[in-house]
C-alpha cells in the first residue's frame, strides 16, 4: 500500500447526462429538468471534482429555492446499531458517511430508509426515488430489503428504470434476494485483494467506465485498491448451483481468499436489469482515513490516486443509472425534509472503522408520518 503507483494516462471524465442524453455539469445540483443545457467546460480531475461537489452540498441544500423535479435521489436503508452508535446505549439506526459521500459527490442526495421499514411505507418512499444502494455494514437481511428489491424488479418489468447497487453486505444481500445461499469462512478482512475479470467482463456496463489503466491497477496483487473487509460471500464454484441468481446476475470478475485459497464472487451485475453490486468497498479509498493514536492507518486502505478515480468512476456511474427515471418529489422542500442531512452525524467513536455515522432511532420519512 506504501508504493505509489506510476501515474497513467487516464480517460477524460464521462460527462454527467441527462435523460435526454445532452450534456449538463454535474455541480449544478438543482437545476430545473427544463433548463437548456449548458455548455460543457473543462473538468477537473474526478477526485478533485467530488471534493469540489461535496462542499457545496451542504449549502445548495439549505439554500435552494423550489426548483421544480429533482433527478439523482438514491434510497439507503439502514443497519441495525448498538454502542458505541447508539445515544446511551438505546436501539437505533445508523448509516456510515463513507456511502453517503460516495454517492453526493458526484451531486445525488441520499434519502434514510428504516431498517424497519413496511411494505408500504418503503413503497411510497421509493416511488419518489431514482435508485436504492444496500450498503455494507453487519446486519441480517431484513424485510425492508426484498420490498426494495421486488419494487425494483417490478418497475423494471413495466419499463420503468430502476437501478440498485449493493456493496459487501449489500452485495451479499442481492446473491440472497437472488435465491441463493451464502458461503462462510473467508479471512479476508483488511486486505486489498486482485481482480481476476471473466469474459462477461468485456461487455460489462459497470466496468466499462474504467479506463484500461484502471483495470489493470485493479487486477495487479501489488497495487489493487479493491479492500475486502468480509466473511460471507459465494464461492465462484457455487454460483452456477443455483438457477435464479445464475439467470439473473453476471459474474464479472473474482478474487481468492489469500487464507483458505477459495475463489469467490467480486463484481457482478444483471444483464437484464441496471442492478450492480462488489464484494469489496469502493467507497473507502476515498472516505475512511481512520488512524491510531500514533498516526498508523486503522485500515489497509489503498488511497493512491488510482484507487480515488475508480471511486469517484464507479459513483459517477451509479448516480447517472439514477438519472434515467422520472421519479420525484412533488417539491424540494419535501424532498430536503426527507434527507438523511436532518438526521445527527457522530464523529471518530470508539472505532476509527468509520469516520463518520449517521444515526437515528428510526429513519422515517416526513411525508409517511
Amino acid at each position: 500500500q506504501g508504493r505509489r503507483p506510476q501515474q497513467a494516462p487516464r480517460k477524460a471524465p464521462l460527462p454527467f447526462r441527462t435523460r435526454q442524453g445532452a450534456p449538463r455539469r454535474r455541480a449544478a445540483l438543482w437545476r430545473r429538468e427544463t433548463a437548456a443545457p449548458q455548455q460543457q467546460q473543462s473538468q477537473p480531475p474526478l477526485r478533485m471534482l467530488g471534493a469540489l461537489v461535496m462542499a457545496a452540498a451542504a449549502a445548495a441544500a439549505a439554500a435552494a429555492p423550489d426548483a421544480g423535479p429533482i433527478i439523482g435521489v438514491v434510497g439507503l436503508p439502514a443497519n441495525k446499531a448498538a454502542k458505541p452508535y447508539c445515544p446511551e446505549g438505546q436501539p437505533c439506526e445508523h448509516i456510515v458517511a463513507s456511502y453517503v459521500k460516495f454517492l453526493e459527490s458526484q451531486g445525488a442526495r441520499v434519502v434514510p430508509i428504516s431498517y424497519y421499514a413496511e411494505k408500504d411505507e418503503v413503497v411510497a418512499i421509493l416511488s419518489q426515488l431514482n435508485g436504492v444502494f444496500f450498503t455494507g455494514g453487519g446486519a441480517n437481511i431484513a424485510p425492508v430489503h426484498e420490498y426494495a428489491y421486488d419494487f425494483a424488479i417490478e418497475a423494471n418489468d413495466a419499463g420503468d428504470y430502476f437501478p440498485i447497487w449493493g456493496t459487501c453486505l449489500g452485495f451479499e444481500f442481492l446473491i440472497e434476494l437472488a435465491g441463493a445461499p451464502l458461503d462462510h469462512g473467508y479471512q479476508t478482512n483488511n486486505m486489498s485483494l486482485p481482480l481476476i475479470y471473466t469474459q462477461a467482463a468485456a461487455s460489462s456496463r459497470m466496468l466499462d467506465v474504467l479506463n484500461d489503466d484502471l483495470l489493470k491497477m485493479l487486477a495487479d496483487p501489488e497495487k489493487t485498491s479493491a479492500y475486502n473487509y468480509h466473511s460471507a460471500g459465494i464461492d465462484m464454484a457455487n454460483w452456477g448451483k443455483y438457477a435464479e441468481l445464475d439467470a439473473t446476475f453476471q459474474v464479472l470478475a473474482t478474487s481468492v481468499d489469500p487464507v483458505t485459497q477459495r475463489e469467490f464472487v467480486a463484481v457482478f451485475e444483471s444483464p437484464k436489469y441496471p442492478f450492480y453490486a462488489v464484494q469489496w468497498h469502493p467507497e473507502k479509498n476515498a472516505f475512511e482515513l481512520g488512524v491510531y493514536p500514533d498516526g498508523s492507518p486503522y485500515e489497509a486502505i489503498v488511497h493512491t490516486p488510482e484507487a480515488i478515480d475508480v471511486t469517484m468512476a464507479l459513483s459517477q456511474f451509479f448516480v447517472n443509472e439514477a438519472c434515467k427515471n422520472d421519479h420525484a418529489y412533488e417539491s424540494t422542500q419535501e424532498m430536503k425534509e426527507s434527507l438523511i442531512w436532518n438526521y445527527p452525524i457522530y464523529s471518530h467513536l470508539s472505532t476509527q472503522m468509520y469516520m463518520e455515522i449517521f444515526v437515528s432511532g428510526r429513519f422515517r420519512n416526513p411525508l409517511d408520518s
